[in-house]
């Protein structure tokens, strides 16, 4: 027995639809990332430098997360220390940066052991860095969980 079998386009088109729309329905209930935190984005290329006066601090970063709040310092005498997940309570030495949007291709300079002179984006003059001693800059975004980035960490020459 031969039978025919006629097939209409426009059948498959509202099937096609019907199945397209049904598969996206599937899958954005499947693929929801609620609760899943953005990763915050690691400052890089850390430079200290000795200034008259004290230290300059600079890194690059790229931090448009929502909630982006600025940069931690850390300061410790080993680089395993800096490591280490801080608490989730802000640094003693911190650089809010919550209202400036700054390029990528911009250095990030911050200035310590003095009053920051005009140029800088911030200054901490209650740091005092030693030679030998290991610094970090964290990126901090406003959230539950961990609020801080990977370190950027580098030795004070």
């Amino acid at each position: 027995m031969n039978y025919t079998v006629y097939k209409s386009p426009l059948l498959l088109t509202y099937s096609g639809i019907a199945a397209l729309l049904w598969c996206f329905h599937c899958f954005s209930c499947t693929t929801d990332v609620v609760g899943i935190p953005e990763i915050i984005q690691t400052p890089v290329d850390l430079q200290v430098v000795a200034v008259t006066g004290g230290h300059e601090i600079s890194f690059l970063s790229d931090n448009r997360e929502n909630g982006f709040n600025g940069y931690g310092i850390f300061v410790a005498a080993t680089r395993s220390e800096l490591s280490a997940e801080p608490p989730a309570t802000l640094s003693t030495y911190f650089c809010p940066m919550a209202s400036q949007q700054v390029p990528y291709s911009q250095r990030i300079k911050v200035m310590v052991g003095a009053a920051a002179p005009a140029g800088y984006i911030c200054g901490l003059p209650d740091l005092l860095l030693a030679s030998g001693q290991f610094v970090a800059v964290r990126a901090r975004v406003e959230r539950d969980g961990s609020p801080w980035s990977k370190p950027v960490i580098a030795q004070v020459p």
